[in-house]
């Protein structure tokens, strides 16, 4: 791969494809990360060098965001600000989103980034591809689940009514695999509560802690609705 995107290079490429071509050979330092066999290498001179080509590349600035992210390296602002402008250049939206949501789902204390960018999504109109559905929940949604504490960085990702509109957006119920339906009541519960809609929860909460409460059923999913019932 290597040597055909140099070979672009010394044909004589410029501008945006030269850096295009740049950012892809960066992406493949960056992959032997993964490879243990390899020797690492570096990729931010190719970003670095893509972006004087070319300063809003949108290839550059979501790979060295993506290598920022997975790192740990630097402050998460820098790597918003790449994310913003690749986003800002208007090219290849779906791959840029895609790189933004797997990074900030690898680290937990960047889970509520993720959250934002599915709201933007959300309200750009920009589709969620189906297959990533059930990560998005695991690593998410699922989270309302475990507790307060790991619960409250989420719900204060976004206003409440964001939060809750995004949810029905990923999620509608009626879509929602059967087996699951008692979780999403639960989290459906908690974001209409934490969007101050109490009196609209509490009916389903109830029936939904009866039949937990019949199936002898026990665990977060049970504790998460007798704490939310016993909410004022």
């Amino acid at each position: 791969l290597r040597v055909v995107l140099t070979r672009g290079l010394v044909a004589g490429a410029q501008g945006p494809r030269a850096a295009d071509l740049r950012a892809h050979l960066g992406w493949a330092d960056a992959l032997l990360l993964y490879e243990p066999t390899s020797p690492s290498a570096d990729p931010v001179p190719h970003y670095r060098q893509a972006l004087q080509d070319d300063p809003g590349n949108v290839y550059a600035h979501a790979m060295w965001a993506l290598w920022l992210v997975l790192g740990s390296r630097g402050a998460p602002d820098e790597a918003l600000r790449h994310f913003d402008a690749a986003l800002a250049s208007g090219r290849d939206v779906p791959f840029v989103r895609r790189l933004q949501l797997s990074g900030f789902m690898q680290r937990t204390e960047l889970t509520p980034h993720a959250l934002r960018v599915l709201n933007q999504m959300r309200q750009r109109q920009e589709p969620v591809p189906e297959q990533r559905l059930s990560r998005l929940w695991s690593y998410l949604f699922s989270e309302l689940l475990d507790g307060p504490a790991r619960a409250r960085p989420l719900l204060d990702a976004l206003p409440p009514d964001d939060t809750l509109t995004t949810f029905l957006w990923l999620y509608p119920r009626a879509g929602f695999e059967p087996s699951r339906q008692p979780h999403w009541r639960a989290v459906h519960g908690l974001l209409l509560l934490h969007a101050g809609r109490g009196a609209e929860a509490r009916p389903d909460l109830l029936a939904l802690q009866r039949e937990l409460r019949a199936e002898r059923s026990t665990g977060s999913l049970a504790d998460t609705v007798n704490r939310l019932l016993a909410t004022p």
